[in-house]
Parts: structure tokens; C-alpha cells; sequence
């Protein structure tokens, strides 16, 4: 077993994650543009769903047993493809507390540096894997395997805050000045 593969991005079907993940996207958009389902009960439909995909990771992932492996069974991960599409789709129908809690300045933040989250998380994982090798922490208590796994999110959230607040929003705003189109004076 690779050190990829005891944290999951040994990029098996990783092609086809990404391919589903944008067929997904481009499905759920035409659905939702259509508004046909808005009257759906979606805060409980947010809800259960969300339940759902903890339940999964739980059920599935090891991360939490004595291999300290965080490969997740590939039909649950397929299944939480779709559970996640769900969640999307509910929670961009959503209404109530909830909306307003992702509508906050800190959740729209976390929105927009989710693409640096996205790039780096892979990065972080494989820096920590040659750093703190799994291996070594089969046989600590989870309570500092749990410490561990706290650490990597953290550094992971911390990273990207700092690549888009620092890299990729002034790059962002660059780029837009570039291709602006030049204004022409009225003679």
C-alpha cells in the first residue's frame, strides 16, 4: 500500500469522480434553474442528507479504527457523490437560519477560498504524510490521532485562507483589469 493510498488520493477513479462531479453540477444546475422543486421541504431535505454523509464517513472510513487509513469503501464514495449533489441542491433552495448562517461574511469568504482550498488540500496531505507518517500512530490513542487529523484541517484552512486572500484574490482582480475592455473616448 502507497503512502497516497493510506490517505486516499491514490487518484484511483479519479477521472471519473471529477467527470461525475461535473455532470453532477451541469444536471443540478439545469434542475434548478427550472424551479420546479422549490417547494420541496429542503431545510429537512438539507438535513437528513447531511446526516446521511456523516453516518457514511463514519460507517466507511477506518480513519477512526487501528489501521488509521482514510480510504472510504468506493461504493460509498460513489454514494456520497450523489449524496452531495443532494446537499447542494438543498441548500441552495434553502430559506430559513441556515441561509442566513451561509450567507454570512465568514461562510461567503470560505465560499470563494474554497478553490484554494481545493488546489492545496492535496499538497498539505502529502507534505504531512512524509511529516507524520500514519504508520507511526497505529497504536496511539485516538485521542491523538484525532489531534492529528484536527491539525492537517487546520493547516489545510489556514493555507488556503492565506493563498486566496494573498495569492489568488489580487491575482483575481489583475486579471479582470487586464481584460476589461479599453473604453474608448467619444469624439
Amino acid at each position: 500500500m502507497t503512502k497516497a493510498s493510506v490517505i486516499g488520493i491514490d487518484n484511483n477513479f479519479a477521472l471519473i469522480r471529477v467527470v461525475g462531479e461535473f455532470l453532477a453540477g451541469c444536471f443540478l444546475y439545469q434542475i434548478f434553474s427550472t424551479g420546479k422543486l422549490k417547494n420541496l421541504p429542503w431545510s429537512i431535505i438539507s438535513f437528513l442528507t447531511s446526516t446521511l454523509i456523516i453516518f457514511i464517513v463514519i460507517l466507511f472510513s477506518s480513519a477512526f479504527t487501528n489501521t488509521f487509513s482514510y480510504s472510504i469503501n468506493k461504493f460509498a464514495f460513489f454514494f456520497l457523490i450523489l449524496l452531495y449533489t443532494i446537499l447542494i441542491f438543498s441548500l441552495a433552495h434553502e430559506k430559513g437560519k441556515l441561509a442566513l448562517w451561509l450567507g454570512s461574511p465568514k461562510m461567503v469568504f470560505w465560499g470563494e477560498a474554497s478553490y484554494s482550498l481545493y488546489m492545496i488540500h492535496a499538497i498539505v496531505l502529502m507534505i504531512t504524510v512524509k511529516i507524520l507518517p500514519a504508520e507511526h500512530f497505529i497504536y496511539y490513542s485516538i485521542l491523538l490521532r484525532a489531534g492529528i487529523f484536527i491539525f492537517i484541517f487546520a493547516m489545510m484552512f489556514l493555507i488556503s485562507a492565506l493563498t486566496f486572500t494573498f495569492i489568488e484574490k489580487p491575482s483575481r482582480i489583475k486579471l479582470r483589469n487586464l481584460t476589461r475592455p479599453k473604453q474608448i473616448p467619444k469624439l
